[in-house]
């Protein structure tokens, strides 16, 4: 699992954590809201994964 460092924010700055979990065979990225756990993610581009 990665993640992003502790660190204090600006207000209004863009913050993110991306963590890897495995499950199975397969690995699942996350990204997250470090300080704001209701936090989503609104984003117009579509992309199929690749094995």
């Amino acid at each position: 699992m990665t993640g992003s460092t502790e660190r204090e924010h600006a207000p209004g700055e863009i913050r993110e954590e991306y963590d890897e979990y495995d499950v199975g065979e397969s690995s699942i990225g996350v990204i997250s809201d470090p300080v704001n756990e209701h936090a989503w993610i609104w984003s117009d581009t579509v992309a199929t994964p690749t094995p």
